[in-house]
């Protein structure tokens, strides 16, 4: 994952009921075949770095779509409200693989979706599962070499 994306994580993390319910399930992209629900997936879907007259800026936007799965409207729904809670909440400095993320913030956080999504075809089931989508607009200050 990028960094971005470990700074979400890593955030998220601090929130010990998220911990709990997704106990390090939240993956790149998709999850792996017969992955245990509650789970998450996160993925970039565009960024930038700002650009000035005189050339580029520390500033980047980045925009991180994070998906949350689910046995129940319910546990969704709670999960939701935790990264909303979590990441809206947040404003400060990530620092991954001795590679700071400065000022990071999320600027904004939009629902996009939430629903039943029918079975499980992820763990061959035929129990309904449940899904939200967000998108997640960063802001930081970047380490310019």
């Amino acid at each position: 994952m990028g960094q971005p994306e470990e700074a979400i994580r890593t955030i998220l993390a601090t929130d010990s009921a998220w911990n709990t319910a997704m106990a390090g399930r939240t993956y790149p992209f998709r999850a792996p075949q017969g992955a245990a629900t509650p789970y998450c997936i996160m993925q970039r879907s565009s960024g930038d770095q700002w650009k000035h007259m005189v050339g580029q800026s520390t500033k980047a936007q980045v925009f991180v779509d994070l998906e949350i799965y689910g046995d129940s409207y319910d546990s969704v729904l709670t999960l939701l409200d935790r990264a909303r809670i979590t990441l809206g909440g947040f404003r400060g400095n990530v620092v991954i693989a001795a590679s700071p993320l400065n000022q990071l913030f999320f600027s904004s956080i939009w629902l996009e979706s939430f629903g039943m999504l029918g079975p499980d075809a992820n763990n061959g089931s035929d129990m309904p599962q449940f899904g939200a989508h967000i998108s997640l607009d960063i802001t930081t200050d970047i380490a310019v070499a």
